[in-house]
């Protein structure tokens, strides 16, 4: 499975995607390529005898199948590409408030400061206040030139 395989996946089809995910991520790649699709669409049919017609579960088979060929780097940054959320839902977000889920003010009125690592916020909506803090991570390079000028295009991952 390329990137483009999986993004189409995930635009596609957010249940599929979801639960073959969960399939493969529950069960690991050796469960996943130790049984046949046979096998493993018996068991989601099973599990999902309520939810879907049968071709559904063949579907979400198929996608494990896909997950389980790729190498744990592949899959990591084809997530991190789709912008897919790992972990909990209810965590911070940058610009909303932790109490209500409101539009953050910041004090010099600005977000994003390039530089800052802390920045002080107050809820439009319900007047709490706080502070955001940040780390730095390395995302990658843009904007990339030559020595003369001319623009470097960017690699397909």
């Amino acid at each position: 499975m390329d990137y483009k395989a999986f993004k189409r996946l995930y635009d596609g089809d957010r249940i599929i995607f979801t639960m073959a995910m969960e399939l493969f991520l529950e069960n690991g790649r050796n469960c996943i390529m130790e049984h046949s699709e046979e096998e493993l669409t018996q068991a989601v049919k099973k599990q999902l005898s309520n939810l879907f017609v049968p071709e559904k579960a063949y579907e979400v088979v198929q996608a494990a199948k896909a997950f389980s060929q790729l190498k744990l780097v592949d899959l990591l940054v084809y997530i991190n590409k789709c912008d897919i959320q790992i972990g909990d839902r209810d965590a911070d977000v940058s610009g909303v408030c932790p109490v209500c889920r409101g539009p953050l003010t910041y004090e010099d009125g600005t977000r994003n400061k390039i530089n800052a690592l802390a920045m002080k916020w107050t809820c439009q909506d319900c007047e709490a206040t706080g502070t955001e803090t940040y780390r730095r991570v390395f995302d990658g390079h843009c904007d990339v030139r030559l020595g003369d000028g001319r623009p470097v295009p960017p690699r397909e991952h």
